[in-house]
């Protein structure tokens, strides 16, 4: 029987002027009830089945419904119990979907995956996507096992060059601290030390968005074309935008330096990366003495040797830990 009649022999039942095959129809419902009905309620385990059963069978004994003469009283009482079933119905439908819901929830829980490289090494990751990311010394990345349908989001600590898997359904992000870029499928280069004061976004093509999340409150900082970098000085919370040549953007990965008007501090956190080193220093104007240089594949002393003919820093290499004090630069 469908809801819709069930319901308009319900009302007459409520009324008392079913007829007798009307009133026929309806008590052959109920008499089939387990069998017929049984499928459209959906119980969350056999003991929740019988446990429903037990409760409208105790129903059905307090109404004395087997001991009522057919009368309209033994109607109102017997409609009392059909509505109780209804009730009880949907209490266990609710109960149900809330066990679902719970259910969807932990299948739903994304299992996050590390993945890092050692001070003095460049590691290689291919992601759930397709995307390939390559971390720079001291660097991390913290990503899902498998991307959601809607977006694909990691969290940078540290420099990664990413070349993503084209998505347009889903676009790619970065967090590194408070900056996150945004793209959908290109090869960009992303820097966010926590020991330096400056933060990078480098296109090497396709374009990117940028924005910086401070307080609370997001900003767009910039969109990003091939050849372009962005800057953001953390203490000064200054933004600049300069050109670049696409072809150095990644070049780390091959072992090259290359600094560019780079501050000294930065200089020499980027050689205790590279090389695993320990640097102990006490030089002057090390926050404003900036330095540019190539360097490809090179040792350390070798790369020592240019900074201090450059910046007039005297060093000392002591196994893993460099002594660097003086200077005057130049």
């Amino acid at each position: 029987m469908d809801k819709e009649k069930l319901i308009d022999l319900l009302s007459k039942e409520k009324l008392g002027t079913l007829s007798e095959g009307e009133q026929h129809q309806l008590y052959q419902w109920y008499e089939d009830f387990d069998n017929k009905n049984r499928h459209k309620v959906i119980f969350h385990s056999q003991d929740d089945e019988q446990a429903t059963k037990q409760r409208l069978f105790d129903k059905i004994i307090e109404n004395d419904l087997f001991e009522q003469p057919a009368s309209i009283t033994w109607h109102r009482q017997w409609l009392r119990a059909v509505a109780s079933i209804i009730v009880l119905i949907s209490v266990s439908l609710y109960f149900y979907n809330q066990h679902q819901d719970k259910q969807a929830n932990v299948s739903e829980t994304v299992e996050m995956v590390s993945s890092e490289a050692q001070r003095g090494t460049v590691r290689t990751v291919e992601l759930g996507d397709g995307t390939k990311v390559w971390l720079n010394a001291g660097s991390k990345l913290i990503y899902p096992k498998r991307f959601g349908p809607t977006s694909r989001q990691v969290e940078l600590f540290g420099e990664a060059f990413f070349e993503v898997s084209t998505d347009t359904e889903r676009p790619f992000k970065v967090l590194s601290g408070d900056m996150e870029t945004l793209v959908l499928g290109t090869s960009f280069n992303v820097r966010a030390y926590k020991e330096e004061e400056h933060m990078d976004v480098k296109v090497s093509s396709g374009k990117v968005r940028v924005f910086r999340n401070l307080t609370g409150k997001q900003t767009r900082l910039a969109d990003l074309t091939v050849g372009e970098r962005l800057s953001v000085d953390r203490v000064k919370s200054e933004v600049s935008v300069s050109q670049i040549e696409a072809e150095t953007i990644s070049a780390w990965r091959d072992g090259t330096l290359i600094f560019d008007q780079t501050l000294l501090k930065d200089v020499l956190n980027q050689i205790a990366y590279r090389y695993d080193v320990q640097i102990i220093e006490n030089i002057n104007d090390k926050t404003s003495c900036r330095f540019s240089a190539h360097f490809k594949n090179e040792s350390l002393p070798s790369v020592l040797a240019s900074i201090a003919m450059v910046t007039g820093v005297k060093y000392k290499i002591n196994g893993h830990t460099i002594l660097l004090e003086g200077g005057n630069c130049m």
